[in-house]
């Protein structure tokens, strides 16, 4: 008899549909925030075994050296349903430093118009304003939000049963 065991899922990021969010700030007078798209990377998800699953985060934006981020988990750690801790290297521009993010996620996956199977999950870290900006303001708060769209081609097994 054959078991359900899932092995690990291996999605790539919707770099049109995915967006980072990186806002600094102390006070609704005193901001400054930007969005934009361009992320890219992927996700190995074993939710079998969290700790085995991987997240690379990399932007390719033309918005000059400071924009450049990336992330590498090292491993991941479930704290709750669909939400785990990830600690990794984040890169901002030439800065790397050790930080942790709170992913939620992935979310169930759905069926696109081309077969292939999407989800969603969010990656959250507030930040020392000095492992992102020169001369920080006191009290100022550096958060970066990572809103991810994934997607994996259906296993080719899935499709005949489909059929």
């Amino acid at each position: 008899m054959l078991g359900f065991m899932t092995s690990p899922r291996i999605y790539q990021i919707d770099p049109s549909r995915s967006t980072w969010r990186l806002h600094v700030g102390d006070t609704e007078i005193r901001n400054v925030a930007g969005e934009l798209r361009e992320l890219n990377g992927n996700l190995v998800f074993n939710a079998e075994d969290a700790s085995a699953s991987r997240l690379d985060l990399w932007t390719a934006t033309a918005a000059g050296r400071l924009w450049r981020i990336r992330f590498l988990s090292w491993r991941f750690r479930e704290v709750g349903r669909r939400e785990y801790w990830v600690p990794g290297a984040l890169t901002i521009g030439d800065l790397t430093k050790v930080v942790s993010l709170r992913v939620r996620g992935p979310t169930p996956e759905t069926t696109d118009a081309h077969g292939n199977l999407r989800a969603g999950a969010t990656a959250l870290t507030v930040l020392d304003p000095t492992q992102a900006v020169s001369d920080p303001a006191p009290g100022m708060l550096v958060t970066l939000r990572f809103e991810i769209e994934l997607v994996r081609r259906m296993p080719a097994e899935s499709k005949r049963v489909a059929a």
